[in-house]
């Protein structure tokens, strides 16, 4: 028996679990197209801040309408008391990957390739901040998908900041991000981060990509990739 969300999305299969929730293939009936949705897991599901929080910033970034660079969102709502977020279907590649951190993994890319994806996420960042970005906070391999057309697509702004009527939406009392990407003001309580960090993020990633999955400095004990 299929399962229906919302009347809308029948649901295919899981793809996976993350920090947000489960992960799922639909079949968007509104559109006739395949998309993924993305369901709050429900120890999160009961914080209502944290549900309020997240609808905000997703509601931002399904306004910013569809560009080549960015991962689209379909549509924000709720299901069973949860919330849901669908998104444009980024399918695996022929070497199973579908994000930046995957590709690299399989092989240092030639300067043509590299040089096209830093223009790929420059054009993304660009046009988010001309949407009313401030800052997306966590930008890193993982959160760069790679579309069929080997283009690079920016996703997941649930840390980024936004000027909305003239504040800023989305400030932390408390550092956030993923530390090896994270400019030194980043780490302090209650920064006010904004397009020069993300500047700093970016030439962390382009070190990778250049290097084949590197780093420009010795880690002892993190982690990036979780």
């Amino acid at each position: 028996m299929e399962t229906l969300i919302n009347k809308r999305f029948e649901v295919k299969k899981k793809l996976g679990e993350g920090g947000f929730g489960s992960v799922y293939l639909v079949h968007d009936r509104a559109i006739n197209e395949v998309c993924a949705l993305k369901l709050i897991r429900p120890q999160l599901a009961a914080r209502k801040d944290i549900q309020n929080s997240f609808r905000k910033e997703a509601v931002i970034w399904m306004e910013f309408g569809r560009h080549p660079n960015i991962v689209n969102v379909r549509a924000v709502d709720h299901f069973n008391g949860s919330l849901f977020v669908a998104l444009e279907f980024i399918p695996p590649n022929e070497f199973g990957a579908c994000t930046l951190d995957k590709q690299i993994r399989n092989g240092k890319p030639s300067l043509r390739n590299a040089l096209k994806w830093a223009l790929d996420i420059c054009q993304g960042m660009t046009f988010a901040r001309a949407k009313g970005m401030i800052a997306h906070r966590d930008l890193k391999p993982s959160n760069l998908m790679i579309d069929a057309s080997n283009t690079i697509k920016v996703t997941d702004f649930g840390l980024a900041s936004f000027l909305v009527d003239s504040t800023t939406q989305h400030l932390d009392t408390a550092p956030s991000g993923t530390p090896p990407y994270m400019p030194p003001e980043q780490f302090l309580a209650e920064a006010r981060v904004d397009e020069r960090s993300d500047i700093y993020s970016f030439g962390i990633v382009l070190y990778e990509i250049l290097s084949g999955g590197q780093f420009p400095f010795k880690m002892e004990t993190i982690d990036p990739r979780n």
